[in-house]
């Protein structure tokens, strides 16, 4: 699922590496919590001394919420928090760039399509850009009742991204909610920026596709053709001559493209550590100072918690102290900085002809 111009199941388990949580006396950590690619640890002093498994465990609220009361749990919801923060922050441009249907139907013919062995469909051509294209419906028009499968193929790989099997119904159109299908030019396990959503006609048995007129949308971010392409052996489709036509095949896609920068997150996860660890200092740190529970041994007096106070909000000099920037100050400078190295101003250029 695309959430704010990014994919949260890669790149959250990618960011939850970069820092982990260091064991210390009395504490047994999971392996999995203590992982840091990067050397760093988030209660080693690197970002602030109070954030220790003592503090944390001493102060948090979850400790009589089975079952996810374990402070490994609790550390990870900790992180993921933070992280969370930090992508809402650096990713907060508008996301949606277009959606609607792909053509619109002007007028139904009598005839249908005959059945000849081939695959018929469409192909999808992304555009070079930072963006994730979501299939969200196909409308089917068949003349029959008989299931088959939907596949949604990439132009790099024999095997199908995703499949489904649908169910038409006889000369009216039916509305299949397709759970995720999302494709990108620059994706995770593809680099193409060809896709084809199809069926084999062979599976339709004695049934048709339904022929229209169609008007097709003007788009930005990608096109859509009608396909009608030759089967080969192990079930691939020859994509090599294939004829594009200006038919739909009985199908109807709603499409909606988003920005994506997963992939420009997965590359530059180092340059969010530290922003990251800050985050999560402050987190821990309100959680001591605004949290119900006791302080079952009395060690942070309020003049110690005015100095932590003192420590996340000091962005200035006072009187009293010499200017030291607090933690939501080096926070913002972080966030600054990530914002230059990802969106890096773009620099005019003299052009020398010869």
């Amino acid at each position: 699922m695309l959430t704010n111009g990014f994919d949260i199941s890669t790149v959250l388990p990618l960011l939850r590496a970069r820092v982990g949580w260091k064991q210390t006396t009395g504490y047994e950590l999971a392996p999995e919590t203590q992982v840091s690619k990067s050397g760093r640890f988030f209660n080693d002093t690197s970002f602030h001394s109070i954030v220790s498994l003592k503090n944390i465990d001493e102060t948090r609220e979850d400790i009589d919420e089975p079952p996810a009361n374990t402070l490994d749990a609790h550390l990870t919801g900790v992180q993921d928090a933070a992280i969370l923060t930090l992508l809402n922050q650096v990713f907060n441009q508008d996301q949606l760039i277009e959606t609607g249907l792909s053509y619109s139907r002007w007028q139904q013919v009598r005839d249908k399509w005959p059945n000849t062995g081939k695959v018929a469909g469409m192909r999808i051509n992304l555009a070079k850009t930072k963006t994730a294209l979501q299939i969200n419906t196909v409308t089917l028009a068949f003349d029959g009742n008989t299931p088959f499968n939907l596949y949604l193929f990439a132009d790099t790989s024999a095997e199908p991204i995703y499949t489904i099997e649908v169910t038409p119904e006889a000369n009216k159109q039916v509305i299949v909610e397709l759970p995720d299908w999302i494709v990108r030019y620059d994706g995770q396990t593809n680099k193409s920026n060809w896709f084809y959503l199809v069926y084999f006609q062979d599976d339709l048995g004695g049934m048709q596709a339904l022929r229209a007129n169609t008007c097709w949308q003007e788009t930005y971010t990608y096109s859509v053709s009608g396909v009608l392409m030759d089967v080969l052996p192990d079930n691939n489709f020859d994509r090599v001559t294939t004829p594009f036509t200006y038919e739909n095949y009985g199908l109807l896609p709603d499409i909606s493209v988003y920005a994506d920068y997963t992939n420009l997150i997965k590359n530059t996860a180092h340059l969010f550590d530290e922003a990251i660890g800050l985050q999560v200092a402050t987190n821990v740190i309100e959680q001591i100072q605004y949290g119900t529970r006791s302080n079952l041994t009395e060690r942070i007096t309020e003049e110690k918690l005015r100095d932590v106070y003192r420590d996340v909000n000091l962005a200035r000099t006072t009187e009293e102290v010499p200017f030291m920037p607090g933690l939501k100050a080096r926070y913002k400078r972080e966030l600054e900085k990530i914002n230059k190295n990802l969106f890096p101003k773009v620099k005019s250029r003299i052009i020398n002809p010869c």
